[in-house]
């Protein structure tokens, strides 16, 4: 964060002018941007030099009505020369003096709205910059002491892009495409910060496709985020008027912030495509709307953007994360050892992580890995990224170096029986049998959350079947070191902490445990 002062041209007149010794300076608000990173693909980056937003300024702890507006800062237009900061498009904004105020964002701006709402038309998907709506409400109770503080944005809708191909020499030349049974219609309401969809906009959109040649076509949509129906299918229509149909599987997810790329092939005799799932994101969890004080983080894997290393999602109060989501191959394998490079997660800011360059210094505990080091050894920079502090939590001793460490083992000799690997490790603070969260301290006595439990979720996929399997272990020395008398089922799992684990396997999947498979 930079921090810029003001110069002050100090005349003797001001001394006549000086009646308080406790008056306040204004100082101009400005503000840098980020754009919350969700997917690999969506880079944490600030907004661009032609991008502008809307800002209102309100009384702490009040929700956005006219009688909280804190002067005049009311859908305030700020624009960016290019160089990272947004000021008012007038130079005329200053943080009121002496006065503490919550600060809401949005982007794309627009300089009329209607009782404080945002309305959404996903009809013309033309633009699709248009439909980048995001919002940000991160800085609370802040003043001018603050210079320049950050506006971190989230993306309020979620994208699917189809990579489109013809197969046999099957031209898309004049290709048509409709998403049909999708609500186009809907609004954001900055009092209440809920997005909602009109149950009567439903019609057909025309995806923007972008032609890559003339048997491959790029397809672009923006939908609103939802939980699809048994209603929802894209149709392609060649210009021979034969058509292909892509049904959206009834009850998956498509969640906000993310985009959902798949490849589809036309040709053949069937008229119905069924793309795999989509190639990111498979393993995250869906995350349920308003969580508290939650940040997700994904890091890639070090020396290769492209290929994703683990996602978690991070609680800033409590210091850990409700889980480290990440896949497991032998690509991810390797001699590297060890590296014990413990430090912050520099994606995460640091006053939001536990320091523990050394251990917690309480008896029978450990700085206990989430991702394990062993998972990430292909390189000494990919095992580096298991130390972070983010992926640390206050483990019992025992259970970090016996049962859990065993189960660690019998996980990674899964991936020679099947594809891919799908993980989810998480830690709980509370349980259904203990709502009271216990902490401890990290090296400079900051509070962290101890967990009560530990869990692991995985998906095995081997072509195009899944099996899938479950542990929750108590955060205490174990009886013994057999990790298989821990085993439920992933649907277990998600009624015991909330979370939905990959959102695009059946529920029936993850209902049952082929005891079997997993030896």
């Amino acid at each position: 964060m930079r921090v810029y002062f003001c110069l002050l041209l100090v005349s003797i007149a001001l001394v006549s002018c000086s009646k308080s010794d406790n008056a306040s300076l204004q100082q101009e608000m400005q503000f840098g941007t980020e754009v919350r990173a969700v997917m690999p693909q969506q880079a944490a980056v600030g907004l661009g030099q032609s991008q502008d937003i809307g800002v209102f300024a309100k009384r702490s702890e009040n929700p956005i009505e006219v009688n909280n507006i804190v002067s005049g800062i009311d859908n305030k237009r700020f624009v960016t020369n290019g160089n990272g900061l947004f000021r008012s498009e007038d130079l005329s904004v200053q943080y009121p003096a002496g006065q503490r105020i919550d600060i809401m964002a949005y982007h794309p701006y627009r300089r009329q709205l209607s009782d404080y709402r945002f309305d959404i038309d996903l009809s013309d998907q033309r633009r699709q910059a248009d439909l980048d709506f995001m919002v940000s409400s991160n800085l609370s109770s802040v003043s001018s002491v603050l210079p320049s503080p950050q506006l971190v944005f989230e993306r309020q809708l979620a994208k699917i892009h189809i990579n489109i191909s013809g197969s046999a020499g099957i031209s898309m030349q004049g290709i048509r495409v409709a998403l049909r049974g999708m609500r186009t219609g809907g609004f954001y309401d900055f009092r209440d910060e809920v997005l909602s969809t009109a149950s009567n906009s439903i019609q057909d959109i025309q995806p923007l496709l972008t032609e890559r040649g003339a048997f491959s076509r790029l397809l672009e949509v923006t939908i609103f985020p939802q939980r699809v129906t048994n209603a929802q299918q894209f149709v392609f229509t060649l210009a021979n008027g034969r058509e292909y149909r892509w049904e959206l599987p009834t009850d998956s997810v498509f969640q906000q912030g993310y985009r959902y790329e798949y490849d589809i092939v036309l040709g053949g005799g069937e008229e119905i495509v069924n793309p795999a799932p989509p190639r990111i994101y498979f393993e995250t969890p869906e995350i349920p709307q308003g969580t508290p004080r939650a940040l997700y983080v994904t890091h890639m894997m070090p020396g290769n953007p492209t290929v994703r290393n683990y996602s978690l999602l991070y609680d800033t109060e409590y210091k850990m994360a409700y889980w480290v989501a990440y896949p497991l191959h032998a690509s991810y394998l390797g001699t590297s050892g060890r590296s014990d490079a413990w430090g912050f997660d520099p994606l995460i800011n640091m006053a939001f992580q536990s320091n523990l360059f050394r251990g917690f210094g309480i008896a029978n505990t450990d700085r206990g890995h989430q991702i394990p080091s062993a998972d990430r050894t292909v390189s000494t920079q990919a095992n580096a990224t298991t130390f972070y502090f983010s992926n640390m939590t206050p483990q019992h001793s025992r259970l970090n170096q016996g049962l859990w460490a065993n189960l660690e083992n019998r996980v990674r000799t899964w991936i020679n029986r099947t594809d891919t690997l799908y993980v989810v490790t998480g830690a709980m603070a509370t349980s259904t049998a203990d709502p009271v969260v216990e902490f401890v301290t990290d090296n400079t006595g900051a509070r962290v959350a101890r967990p009560k439990y530990y869990y692991k979720a995985i998906a095995a996929r081997t072509r195009n079947t899944y099996e899938t399997i479950a542990y929750r272990l108590d955060n205490v020395q174990p009886i013994n070191n057999d990790f298989t008398q821990h085993s439920i089922s992933v649907a277990e799992l998600e009624r015991e902490t909330g979370f939905v684990f990959f959102p695009t396997i059946p529920n029936q999947v993850k209902q049952r445990v082929n005891p079997s498979f997993w030896q």
